[in-house]
Order: C-alpha cells, then structure tokens, then sequence
C-alpha cells in the first residue's frame, strides 16, 4: 500500500502500446502514416477506441457506428462522408449486434459503390474515395 501512489502515477504516464496487442499495434503503425494529415477519420466499425489510438476526431457525429440505425440517419452520414477521402472498416467482431452491412444497407452499398480498398491490416480495410 505504501507505494500505491507512485504505482498509480507510473502506470497512467504508460504509453498506449503497453496495453495493446500485436495486430492492434500493426493497425496503428501502417495506417497512421496514412493518415498524419488528416483531420479526421470515419469509422465503418464498431472499434471506437481507434480514434483515440489514431488520434483523430471522427468526421461526423456518427463516431459509433452502432448509433446510426435508422434509414435516416444512414442518408444523413451519406451526406457528411463527401468531405472524408479515407474509412477505416472491419475490425473484431463481439457478436453483440448484428453484422454491420446487414444492419446499416444502405451506408455498406454507398460505401462499396464510392471507396476502395487501399491495405487491408489483420481484419481492418483501410478504403479510400475512389476519384
């Protein structure tokens, strides 16, 4: 107990790579080149916390993909994706919701119709606007 603070203190100043694993360091690694001038990134995913290892804000309000849900909302992040070049997709799957593409059509066929893959990380696409 008597070093519990200084433990505590140590363990916050960490870097990030302490607490991840192989494939999610090799993710990190090969697309933050990619990525260095980029504002932002969308997340065609439910991994959120690659926004906060990428250290990018998401391009639109929909940084969970989880919240998009209705049709609505699915044209509504259509409309925002035209100022972002580059979607990061895939990534694990929890089996706690249904299948992203099944669940949100229409964003996964305006996204197939519109980006390319340009890398593929583990089970991450890395998918960039086709010009």
């Amino acid at each position: 107990l008597k070093t519990l603070n200084n433990r505590i203190k140590n363990f916050i100043k960490l870097e990030d790579n302490n607490f991840l694993k192989k494939n999610e360091l090799e993710l990190i690694e090969r697309i933050s080149p990619i990525l260095n001038k980029k504002d932002c990134i969308q997340l065609f995913s439910n991994d959120v916390a690659l926004l906060y290892l990428l250290k990018k804000k998401s391009c639109s309000k929909f940084y969970f993909t989880w919240s998009i849900g209705t049709f609505e909302n699915q044209k509504l992040i259509i409309s925002e994706l035209n100022q972002n070049e580059f979607i990061i997709s895939g990534g694990p799957s929890y089996s706690w919701d249904l299948d992203i593409d099944d669940k949100l059509p229409i964003l996964s066929n305006y996204i197939d119709e519109n980006y390319e893959l340009i890398d593929k990380i583990n089970n991450y696409q890395i998918l960039q606007k086709k010009n």
